[in-house]
């Protein structure tokens, strides 16, 4: 499987999207915005997968998603 990469991090830490989490009420969100973290911060897609109860495809949308527009896009 083809590691995953943040190819545009909108200028945001894996610190700052932890913040995010904390403060977002949505669960999906909160769900998609941890998955982004954890690749930025080096797991594997199939490792975030697991981690989030998320499927594998799931967490490469999120990815792309996420280097198209940031969190808005999410």
């Amino acid at each position: 499987m083809k590691r995953l990469n943040i190819t545009n991090f909108h200028g945001l830490t894996p610190s700052e999207l932890r913040s995010y989490e904390k403060q977002e009420s949505n669960a999906n969100l909160r769900n998609r915005i941890t998955a982004v973290r954890l690749v930025m911060e080096g797991k594997l897609g199939k490792e975030v997968a697991e981690i989030c109860n998320l499927h594998r495809q799931s967490v490469s949308e999120y990815i792309r998603r996420f280097n198209e527009g940031g969190l808005e896009r999410l």
